[in-house]
């Protein structure tokens, strides 16, 4: 009684606050939602307290620990919400590492069907957490667990939640064909619920996306369906996002500045107090627009105001594009050291988000900085590095894969209503068909009963016989429809590297060879030596990808055959060493090769030798100066295996089972930058399999280990 008291003086002391049930929001993607009012004295006082969170923190804790004292410890369902309100009012209060702490502990309660829908929505906002942190291998894992949960639970609106996220996420690494195909997921939910809300979002996060690939007519085309659906439904908080997203295209794409400040100023009027990232935005574009219209005084005037907030903001991404906004001004008024300093402030941030962007922004406004100031040749390596950057970012690989999600989007929306529609038909005929049968048996079965008895056994086994044939070729199909995709995945990804590597080494040589011809009589000797090197590494590696490619080309043809003859395994590693003995050295690497006097092998002698020279190669690029490289081999039953081992940084554990395949993204850089062609190990399993052998591989990259190193060992018929 003393309890129900208590609730009734929170509800009138609320009641004379002016609250009411229309009061109750939430926030997106972090807040609960209920279709259905709710009649529960305690999930109301939840709903009231998250409210107020977006208010006055201190009383949206005083009306959740109301509640609490409404229900024990023991009723889960009321302590999971309690948990996720109280981390959305920490959420609300910019203090994350709170709201992060106590959605865990929702994570961390018992698997029941009470709980699992605040385990799902802790799971989403702690993945949205880590996304704004940067976080974003923490940040996918607990996305895709709030969808897991929800495809348990059917809740499509925790889905379509989900693929946004995912959306976003993708964004954010630079994954752009991905984070489209999430978008277009969520698109489609959205559009079947007529969630204008929603939709309004998703539309404004697919135009971002077009307009990060520099798209800008297809995100114009975007932003204003979302414009159009957000004034009809005067959704105020999101107009000044889309606003602020169309001046983007104006400023950046077009160039037109009038219309970029115009949008600008539609913004701000429907700017809210909570709207930070579109206040510090909007403010950096008329900055940038009256910098652009040679009017600096105003530009300065709006970048102060920009930074007015700029400490509210806790999205590094943010902060790197403010930074990069002041280094512009400073650049176009020439002010060189501050351009410089602001550069430098925004690349820290970009590479603390892992954005490719902003990286290629910031190297190509230090190029502009150096030639601005003589530095040709510092200025040349900035442009070269943001152009592999810009490579990686707009190729047209990843313009064509977003044509096609377009595409296959479209297709399978249509595809799916016609199977629909088929399979309507298909059911109604089948319904009509049995009809008819059932009324011939039942006539026949008062005459003929021991022949349709007789019958309908024989039909049985047919009927069962055939379904088990249907079985088995579905069974058959969908073996090889898998093998059809590992095929066409292994095909794009050589494409890819033909594509990509075999063009990359020329965005260096070209600038390099320009350079020395243009400025021949102003670079010194010793500058002219320098670019030569890097050219002649550059050609080495391309040369060396052309090699492994062209092998690689011949065993997929089957042109290489294994031709078997007997020899001393020492002779052998003799010629490795020597082939491999010039980069060795240059390192100060150590080779040895104990115990191979007494080793005698049959095999192909050429096989095997690329095979070592492989190996002892990628050890050598992955064992920092001064390591050592050592060959052992052992012989058991009738199979002789060779290992090779070294003291180099080692392998991550998860990349290790990706090593020899050709879909694989892993081309790491060695100790000392040394690129490599991608194919190395790939050829190594190709030449393991011809010889009948196998490849185990061993590694340890803790770096306070004394273990630390790998070991990749051939197993090979003695």
């Amino acid at each position: 009684m003393q309890r129900l008291y208590c609730f009734l003086a929170v509800i009138l002391l609320l009641s004379a606050c002016g609250y009411n049930d229309s009061d109750v929001a939430s926030k997106e993607g972090n807040a609960a939602t209920s279709e259905e009012t709710e009649t529960d004295p305690i999930v109301r006082m939840f709903r009231l307290s998250e409210t107020l969170a977006m208010k006055n923190s201190d009383s949206a804790k005083l009306v959740l620990h109301e509640a609490a004292k409404l229900f024990s410890e023991h009723e889960l369902k009321y302590v999971a919400e309690f948990h996720t309100v109280e981390a959305l009012i920490f959420w609300y209060s910019a203090k994350y590492d709170s709201a992060i702490h106590f959605y865990r502990k929702v994570m961390e309660m018992p698997d029941m069907d009470d709980v699992k829908p605040f385990k799902s929505r802790s799971a989403n906002n702690i993945g949205t957490l880590y996304s704004m942190y940067g976080e974003y291998d923490s940040s996918r894992k607990y996305l895709e667990i709030s969808l897991s949960i929800d495809q348990q639970l059917e809740n499509m609106r925790g889905i379509t939640k989900n693929y946004y996220d995912l959306g976003v996420l993708y964004k954010r690494l630079d994954m752009y064909e991905v984070s489209l195909g999430y978008y277009l997921k969520a698109l489609d939910y959205q559009e079947k619920d007529k969630d204008t809300f929603r939709l309004v979002h998703s539309l404004n996060a697919i135009g971002n996306l077009y307009t990060l690939m520099n798209r800008y007519d297809k995100a114009l085309v975007v932003y204003r369906r979302a414009l159009e659906m957000d004034l009809a439904s005067q959704q105020v908080d999101v107009l000044a996002q889309t606003y602020n997203n169309i001046s983007v295209v104006y400023l950046d794409g077009f160039g037109n500045p009038d219309s970029t400040i115009y949008y600008c100023e539609r913004g701000l009027e429907h700017l809210t107090e909570r709207s930070i990232d579109n206040y510090i935005s909007l403010h950096n574009n008329l900055g940038e627009a009256y910098l652009q219209l040679n009017m600096p005084d105003l530009a300065y005037k709006y970048h102060r105001k920009s930074m007015e907030r700029f400490s509210e903001n806790k999205k590094p991404l943010i902060h790197s594009r403010q930074y990069f906004s002041l280094a512009n001004y400073f650049f176009a008024t020439g002010n060189m050291d501050s351009a410089r300093y602001y550069t430098g402030k925004s690349m820290e941030k970009a590479v603390e988000v892992q954005s490719l962007k902003m990286r290629d922004l910031n190297l190509k406004m230090l190029s502009k900085i150096d030639s601005a100031l003589g530095n040709y040749l510092l200025s040349l390596k900035h442009y070269q590095k943001a152009s592999q950057i810009n490579d990686s970012i707009l190729s047209s690989e990843h313009i064509k894969r977003l044509s096609e999600l377009d595409f296959i989007y479209e297709t399978e929306k249509k595809e799916a209503e016609n199977q629909y529609l088929r399979e309507q038909n298909e059911l109604k005929s089948e319904v009509i068909r049995n009809q008819k049968r059932l009324n011939w048996i039942t006539l026949v079965a008062f005459v003929f009963f021991g022949l349709f008895l007789f019958t309908q056994y024989n039909s049985k086994r047919k009927v069962l016989k055939k379904n088990r044939e249907i079985i088995q070729h579905q069974a058959e199909i969908e073996a090889k429809n898998k093998q059809l995709t590992d095929l066409i995945s292994t095909k794009d990804k050589f494409f890819s590297i033909i594509s990509h590597d075999l063009r990359g080494p020329f965005n260096s040589l070209l600038p390099l060879l320009n350079a020395i011809i243009d400025d021949y009589h102003m670079i010194s000797e010793e500058e002219k030596l320098k670019m030569l090197k890097a050219i002649s590494k550059s050609s080495e590696n391309t040369y060396n990808l052309l090699v492994n490619l062209l092998d690689w080309s011949r065993s997929q043809q089957g042109r290489i055959k294994a031709q078997k003859e007997v020899f001393r395994l020492s002779d052998v590693v003799t010629e490795v060493f020597e082939f491999v003995q010039a980069r060795a050295h240059a390192k100060n690497h150590s080779l040895i090769s104990p115990g191979f006097n007494d080793c005698q092998v049959e095999t192909d002698r050429q096989l095997l030798s690329n095979i070592l020279i492989n190996l002892v190669n990628n050890s050598i690029k992955f064992t920092p100066a001064g390591g050592t490289i050592s060959l052992h081999c052992s012989k058991e039953q009738k199979m002789l295996t060779i290992c090779v081992r070294d003291n180099g940084i080692g392998i991550p554990a998860d990349q290790i089972s990706s090593l020899f395949r050709l879909d694989s993204d892993i081309n790491r850089v060695g100790t000392e930058q040394e690129l490599g062609t991608g194919l190395g190990l790939i050829l190594v399993k190709e030449y393991v399999d011809l010889l009948g052998g196998t490849i185990h591989v061993e590694s340890n990259d803790d770096p306070l280990s004394t273990e630390r190193g790998s070991v990749f060992c051939v197993s090979l018929p003695a």
